[in-house]
């Protein structure tokens, strides 16, 4: 008995070859990348297959799919192609005693599709059955390969929080909407700044402007408290100064100032401080997207690069 990984996503543009299937590599391991659906091209196909066989147990066919997905949105992010990995969920089904209607020569295994990582027996005979496709274009397949062979070795360094940043900025690189663009990719960075916060001695002083707040005999009783109130809400640190921190922290401070006032422009839209109109959010996002994607390219370097090279 022999187990398989299955890795199907989606990409936002496509590749550019009419091949049924490509050969490549991960971590040393052979990988096939092929369409969806029988008869379909790597040109035309909606959803994208990649499949690793020959595991003795479905636990190492799981590990290492996991590591192909990381891999995988790493790579597709620095394409610059958008990749969406899925959530592991199914998206079909069908009765049983239908299928085997449909398709009385098939003595095998019935499976649906789910959009992520599955793991199969190879032994079953399994038969993916689906419902219905769509076309998508454009990228270069061996390049794609390539890249995400080129992570093999470094997916296990990024923690869960950069993975979903990576998810995050993949969805906003492949989503149509500029607004869309704006809000996954400012989203992206608020997540990995969310976790930068005062440093012991700035909430030793917050704790004392409390306190001095709160014996103010200027203030009546009742201003004194929501004074008092008003300082202990800067416990947690605010979205932008960790933003600042988090850019800092990841060596880009030369990004600062144009993150800055692409935050300030995000905030004047988001809350409608200003009027705006539709060609300055396509605007803001063609800014965004370069900025969110440096950043987020910068924290996972310095990730796999490990603390003896930070």
């Amino acid at each position: 008995m022999t187990f398989a990984a299955r890795l199907q996503f989606k990409l936002g543009k496509g590749l550019t070859t009419d091949a049924e299937a490509l050969q490549g590599q991960f971590d040393g391991r052979e990988i096939t990348l092929k369409p969806q659906l029988a008869g379909e091209t790597l040109r035309t196909t909606k959803f994208y297959i990649l499949t690793a066989p020959g595991f003795s147990t479905p636990e190492a066919a799981e590990a290492f799919g996991r590591r192909l997905q990381r891999g995988l949105a790493i790579s597709g992010l620095l394409a610059n192609v958008g990749v969406n990995v899925g959530e592991d969920k199914q998206t079909l089904f069908m009765a049983p005693s239908f299928l085997r209607a449909a398709f009385p020569d098939h003595a095998g295994e019935f499976r649906f599709p789910i959009w992520g990582l599955e793991v199969y027996d190879e032994t079953r005979d399994p038969k993916w059955v689906y419902f219905g496709a769509e076309a998508t274009v454009s990228g270069d397949p061996d390049q794609f390969l390539a890249a995400i062979d080129a992570q093999s070795a470094r997916v296990d360094a990024l923690s869960e929080t950069l993975v979903q940043a990576l998810q995050l900025l993949n969805a906003a690189v492949m989503a149509p909407n500029p607004a869309a663009q704006l809000v996954l990719g400012i989203a992206a960075i608020e997540l990995l700044a969310k976790t930068e916060a005062w440093s012991p001695a700035q909430k030793a002083a917050v704790k004392r402007y409390k306190a001095m707040a709160l014996e103010d005999k200027a203030l009546a009783a009742e201003e004194r408290e929501e004074v008092a109130a008003a300082i202990e809400r800067i416990y947690k640190i605010g979205v932008l100064e960790a933003s600042r921190r988090f850019i800092r922290s990841v060596c880009r401070e030369d990004l600062l100032d144009e993150w800055q006032a692409i935050y300030k422009l995000r905030s004047q839209i988001f809350h409608g401080l200003s009027a705006f109109k539709a060609d300055d959010v396509s605007l803001l996002a063609a800014r965004t997207l370069p900025i969110a994607t440096a950043l987020v390219t910068a924290a996972v370097e310095l990730a796999q690069a490990g603390p003896e090279e930070n």
